[in-house]
């Protein structure tokens, strides 16, 4: 029975395709492949108006592309830039017409979808394609080198990644310090720790190189000579040794009555004078600790009851690792002890060894998605969403493609929130005790807007927004923050201060939330709650805590 019934469909099927090919048309009457044999303007097969192509023109084809080929998804196409190249078969020589010239028809792709696309330009009845391709936006970051005839390729970076740090350039008679935000180039971009969310410009930072003569600065004493680093003179080099004596530094003056100042940037050529005690002064030992993992102390010879000149001001590098990111360090002085209560009075003589201690003040990042998920029970904490609930690691999400405008900080946030008396902990570990933290939520919404209260639970906003209760606490005391209203539609992520000058004890803190409230905000959302990205701690105490890196797989 099967053969029969290939025996007797073969040649109908035969017959079908013959016919598609030779009238382009399938039996419903939608066309394949339109044609105008007899140039009346309408289809030969199913009768659609059609261009009647031009009878002196053979071809077209795309010379030039677009300035313009890479597309965020749904942005608008752009031919600005793309040419392309009338053949005519009467003689006339080719012509080359811009794509946005009038009688330059342009048919655009579905922008919607990921992928690469084929974009038609149709002119005088013929047409041709070219190729764009469509993914999360992308952004261009140009580098500004800062002088006359400087010049460097930009890059094109997906938005909310990290850009490829490129090589350093080079510009004769100077020292590159790097690449700075601003034109003054006091703000430090750092390519490890800073995902690119626009377009920008970078600025190169220059110090002109200059000349620095180390004078011995006694009879036969040998000089030495080295470039300055950075703008700056390298302090850290020594005379040769000198029988009987002690070094005791560099000064600006040959009496030695100026220190110099290790942080002087350069503006020329400069000498420096080597400063000397006799040997059988008693030399105490000053230690300048850094003050923070890994970092190296330095060491100064003191003559005995004078004082210690302040060394060069030290940098603190960004940390860039997963789960420890903290960025921002600025100095804030010498110390006499290590949790920085008393500053360093540089005019008092030294009488005994010593070591003083760097005080710094940085942005620490707590990712929401590496809190402790494992629940008071340890089998999860229960999350609601819009149609179900989701356990432990699963209420991680990652950003999706079509919302990668979020820029979340890791590319990932904590959401399932919307349950009531839920709560979460940041637990945080501080090296010392202060009263200088600032701290910093960084949250977005889902479908519906909110308006967050420490305290209420009532009444709305003048926007109209219904007040939800949502508690934060720092060691167990309300945080009263100042109302976070946010719009629906999952918007970009904002960072909205919590309070300032916050107490953190020597040790453990934990930062709670509680969602307490029972605004549902629709489906099985029991509560009114943020979408949260991160929080945000700048202080002086060196923080840490145990993040659950793993919570990153979520759903």
């Amino acid at each position: 029975m099967k053969k029969l019934f290939k025996k007797l469909h073969l040649p109908i099927v035969l017959m079908l395709i013959l016919s598609i090919l030779l009238s382009g048309c399938v039996m419903s009457l939608t066309c394949i492949s339109h044609i105008d044999r007899d140039r009346n303007g309408e289809c030969d097969n199913c009768g659609i108006a059609m261009e009647v192509p031009r009878e002196d023109i053979e071809k077209i084809e795309v010379t030039t592309l677009p300035t313009k080929t890479y597309y965020g998804r749904n942005e608008t196409l752009d031919v600005t830039g793309g040419k392309i190249t009338v053949t005519y078969n009467d003689g006339k020589p080719d012509e080359e017409i811009d794509m946005t010239a009038e009688g330059v028809t342009i048919v655009a792709p579905g922008m919607g979808v990921d992928g690469k696309k084929s974009v038609q330009v149709k002119y005088g009845g013929y047409s041709a394609t070219f190729v764009i391709e469509v993914g999360s936006a992308r952004y261009t970051v140009s580098f500004d080198l800062g002088y006359e005839g400087g010049e460097m390729e930009s890059q094109f970076v997906t938005q909310n990644t990290l850009m490829e740090e490129p090589a350093a350039p080079e510009r004769e008679g100077y020292s590159f310090l790097g690449w700075f935000t601003d034109e003054a180039c006091t703000q430090r971009f750092d390519f490890a720790l800073t995902p690119v969310t626009a377009d920008m410009t970078l600025y190169a930072g220059w110090a002109q190189i200059y000349m620095v003569t180390y004078d011995a600065n006694y009879d036969g004493g040998a000089d030495k000579t080295a470039e300055s680093v950075n703008g700056r003179a390298d302090t850290s080099i020594r005379p040769d040794d000198r029988d009987g004596w002690h070094f005791t530094g560099w000064y600006s003056d040959p009496e030695c009555t100026q220190a110099f100042d290790p942080n002087t940037i350069l503006t020329g050529d400069i000498t420096l004078y080597a400063g000397w005690v006799s040997s059988s002064t008693e030399m105490i030992t000053v230690t300048f600790d850094p003050n923070y993992e890994g970092a190296e102390a330095t060491t100064q010879q003191v003559p005995s009851g004078s004082p210690v000149n302040a060394p060069a001001t030290p940098e603190r590098a960004n940390v860039t690792e997963k789960g420890h990111q903290a960025s921002g360090f600025t100095f804030g002085g010498w110390y006499t002890d290590p949790a920085c209560t008393t500053a360093y009075d540089f005019s008092a003589a030294v009488t005994e060894a010593m070591t003083l201690y760097a005080k710094w003040t940085g942005e620490y990042v707590f990712e929401a998605e590496h809190i402790d998920l494992s629940g008071p029970d340890g089998n999860g904490l229960q999350g609601m969403g819009a149609s179900g609930g989701s356990v432990g690691p699963n209420m991680v999400d990652s950003v999706p493609p079509d919302y990668d405008y979020l820029i979340a900080s890791n590319g990932y946030y904590l959401t399932y929130l919307y349950k009531t008396m839920l709560e979460i902990e940041f637990v945080i570990e501080s090296d010392r005790a202060v009263s200088d933290a600032t701290i910093v939520i960084r949250v977005s919404a889902e479908t519906v807007g909110y308006a967050l209260s420490p305290n209420r639970n009532d009444g709305t906003t003048e926007n109209g927004t219904l007040y939800s209760m949502f508690m934060i606490t720092l060691n167990d005391s309300p945080i009263e923050y100042p109302t976070i209203e946010m719009e629906g539609g999952r918007p970009q992520f904002e960072d909205f201060t919590l309070t300032v000058n916050a107490t953190l004890k020597e040790g453990t803190n934990v930062i709670k939330m509680i969602v307490a409230n029972d605004h549902g905000m629709g489906g099985t959302m029991q509560a009114t709650a943020p979408v949260l990205d991160c929080i945000k701690v700048t202080t002086s105490a060196d923080l840490t805590w145990n993040p659950i890196v793993s919570n990153e797989k979520g759903q």
